[in-house]
């Protein structure tokens, strides 16, 4: 029950800040700044067909040049629309795989468009009357104020007539952002940062005295349970009054009394370890420390005896119970990779970014999505943290 209190809590704290958007309205200069933040999600864009790709179909590739006179490409599945047609789009921004990294953005990115709509034909010699302008901000899912008037939230496109305007960019915990922007004869792009407000500090302040108060009411809840000289013990040697079950390659499973589960933490990793009244497989395979981690030489790995498969994270952020281990160093990303374990191999996939440090596997580094079956002896390289894999 406390630990539900105190789980709560934090959840409330965090669920403040994250805001889920459906689609994003972008230029195509967005996606070139910011491929990871659209990538695989939902955008709209608006601009000029400007070119038919080779295809022996209908189907196929276009060019789509938005207003900003960038390009990008996108990929249809009906006939292709007309050149010098001034369309809409929503669709998946998508990655072609596995083109080699040094290729150019527009060669290993695209559109996969979902719907088009047509939105006027170029008419050459006459000049639109109104201009597009858009309005983006870090963190994105502001409220845009023009004139004084709401007219949606950031990333955000809208068309003006030639004038000057005030704009104001509004979020919740954030301090506000104004501006003045003109519309004269051209289409206008502006970013803003926004920064947090004296409430947000204030909420979280408030929210961590809270915080600290649950801890301390847990703590002391705890400390009662201890009366008495009695204490908990965890074992890790099988029950010698119980027929054990097998893991693989005849594994003992661990077995341990009622108890919350046992948490090995220190400043440079964070893992569970099983410690209740069910029962769970330890492998015989295993990632010994080489440099890098303090304290913890082993890193064991379960499997969930209700799987046929099982995954494992790594990485700076937290994970799931018993199946992620939290790198803290700051050297290593947030996702950094996924381990992928059946009976007869496991399979190792880099998820950091060659802008980060990715995952090395015996000192070769891996692409961003790339997969290597891992075997005994082979050593893995995260940040500053090393590992060698030893399989039984």
């Amino acid at each position: 029950m406390i630990k539900r209190i105190i789980l709560t809590s934090l959840l409330f704290i965090i669920a403040s800040s994250v805001v889920y958007a459906d689609v994003y309205r972008v230029v195509t200069q967005n996606l070139i700044n910011s491929p990871d933040r659209y990538l695989n999600n939902i955008v709209e864009i608006e601009g000029i067909v400007h070119q038919h790709l080779p295809d022996q179909t209908s189907a196929g590739f276009f060019y789509l040049r938005d207003d900003f006179g960038e390009l990008v490409r996108v990929r249809v599945i009906d006939s292709k629309p007309e050149v010098n047609t001034r369309i809409r789009i929503q669709g998946v921004f998508t990655r072609e795989l596995p083109n080699a990294v040094t290729a150019s953005f527009l060669q290993r990115f695209f559109i996969d468009a979902r719907s088009i709509t047509r939105a006027g034909e170029l008419t050459g010699a006459v000049q639109p009357t109104n201009h597009l302008v858009a309005i983006e901000s870090d963190p994105d899912g502001a409220t845009v104020l023009i004139n004084g008037i709401e007219v949606g939230t950031t990333p955000l496109q809208q068309r003006l007539e030639n004038g000057s305007y005030s704009v104001r960019v509004e979020k919740p915990t954030f301090k506000s952002h104004a501006m003045d922007i003109r519309v004269d004869g051209s289409s206008i792009r502006r970013s803003v940062t926004l920064e947090r407000s004296e409430l947000f500090y204030g909420l979280i302040g408030g929210s961590g005295l809270l915080l600290l108060l649950i801890l301390g009411f847990a703590f002391v809840k705890l400390s009662g349970n201890g009366k008495n000289g009695e204490s908990r013990k965890t074992y890790i040697e099988p029950n010698p009054n119980v027929e054990p079950d097998k893991g693989y390659d005849n594994e003992p499973v661990i077995y341990s009394e009622p108890d919350t589960k046992v948490e090995i933490e220190n400043k440079t990793v964070k893992i569970m370890v099983p410690s209740n009244n069910r029962t769970i497989k330890v492998l015989s395979d295993y990632f010994e420390v080489i440099d890098g981690i303090d304290d913890v030489k082993r890193i064991n790995l379960y499997k969930d005896p209700n799987k046929p498969n099982t995954e494992y994270t790594f990485g700076r952020n937290s994970g799931a119970e018993f199946y992620h281990v939290q790198l803290k160093s700051p050297a290593v990303s947030r996702q950094q990779a996924k381990l992928i374990a059946t009976k007869d191999q496991y399979t190792l996939i880099n998820y950091a970014t060659s802008s980060s440090n990715p995952t090395r596997v015996n000192d070769v580094e891996m692409d961003e999505h790339e997969s290597v079956q891992l075997k005994t002896g082979d050593f893995i390289t995260m940040g500053d943290v090393k590992l060698r894999f030893d399989s039984k």
